[in-house]
């Protein structure tokens, strides 16, 4: 699936990030939210995909190269996930700051680091503002 596929359902959005893309203006972290986490998580892989991807095409992720292929069979090393834990189901502040730490240092390779943190909604009061003081 392309980038561009969720073009219509997500009033252009995926247009716009491919151009910030393109041009070198891309954010340092971006939010997504939705109704659907399984849709949401379709939208997620295809922008993960295309952000790593070392051939970008115009409608996205080349799907060829080795990043591609990596990312394909999930072994992509420069990615974390974060999601929910424990019976609680909640993002723990330790749980965080063991993601966080992962981006303090360069990558062993030229793969772009990823994170990318699910049900985000779900975090600790304390991890909400350990995540906070990240982003400013």
């Amino acid at each position: 699936m392309s980038l561009l596929d969720f073009n219509e359902r997500y009033r252009r959005l995926p247009e716009r990030l491919l151009k910030a893309l393109e041009s070198g203006q891309t954010g340092q972290s971006y939010i997504f939210s939705g109704d659907s986490i399984e849709e949401l998580q379709l939208f997620v892989d295809d922008w993960v995909q295309t952000i790593a991807c070392s051939n970008l095409t115009a409608h996205g992720a080349c799907g060829e190269c080795r990043n591609c292929h990596l990312l394909d069979s999930k072994n992509y090393s420069e990615l974390y996930t974060l999601e929910p834990a424990s019976k609680s189901r909640t993002i723990l502040v330790n749980d965080l700051r063991e993601f966080q730490s992962r981006f303090f240092y360069k990558s062993n390779s030229n793969m772009k680091k990823i994170g990318v943190i699910v049900e985000a909604d779900r975090m600790q009061v304390a991890a909400q503002n350990a995540f906070l003081k990240t982003l400013e």
